[in-house]
């Protein structure tokens, strides 16, 4: 039986698991890589919000695929989505440590004094605070099998659930 907050229309659709496992596995990899957050907007621990809306935080080569901000029935969240934004494999499916951002190298050669070269061009010389890379660690080796492992997952997991 479908009460108020289990509708089929409205702010936040109840979706079919094949309807999930279509529109979420990017908004997953948003998240996962920092460039979306979910927002629970009106909710309490007395009357928990109807709807999860996911927003951008910032660009990705992603985010044009989906039209943002992203409305998901809060039931399904909870069922479906939540389980597998907590697994572990999924969060770490970089296969590198995300907080160590991108590698800065030098663009041009810095040179001594003396004329002479101390840094080549391309030398390393640390890493950036954040990364900007959207790409797949060697986990999952490119990011189209990772999207295609969600789905599965999404669909097996929503049709458990009844959806």
């Amino acid at each position: 039986m479908l009460t108020k907050r289990d509708h089929r229309g409205g702010r936040a659709p109840l979706r079919t698991a094949t309807e999930l496992s279509v529109l979420m596995p990017i908004p997953i990899l948003l998240i996962v890589d920092g460039h979306a957050v979910p927002l629970f907007p009106g909710s309490d621990r007395a009357a928990p919000s109807s709807y999860v809306e996911v927003i951008l935080t910032r660009s990705s080569s992603l985010s044009p695929l989906l039209k943002f901000p992203l409305r998901v029935n809060g039931k399904q969240w909870e069922e479906v989505i939540y389980p597998i934004l907590s697994d572990e494999v999924v969060v770490g499916w970089r296969g590198r440590i995300a907080v160590l951002g991108d590698l800065i190298t030098l663009l041009n050669d810095i040179v001594g004094q003396d004329g002479t070269t101390l840094y080549a061009e391309d030398d390393e010389i640390g890493r950036s605070q954040y990364t900007k890379d959207l790409g797949v660690g060697r986990l999952y080796g490119d990011t189209t099998a990772f999207i295609t492992q969600l789905q599965a997952r999404i669909l097996a997991d929503a049709t458990d659930a009844g959806y």
